[in-house]
């Protein structure tokens, strides 16, 4: 599948959530069908 990815042929879908605040909508968009693919909390560093 890597080389599928990598020709464009397969598209990754993913939610990314900015801050630790959001964690619990990144959680909950698991179950309620709002987001396909990966959800993902992006934490930066101070």
């Amino acid at each position: 599948m890597s080389k599928w990815i990598s020709d464009d042929k397969i598209k990754l879908k993913e939610s990314i959530f900015g801050g630790l605040d959001r964690a619990p909508k990144a959680f909950a968009s698991l179950f309620n069908g709002h987001h396909m693919g990966r959800s993902l909390v992006r934490i930066s560093p101070e």
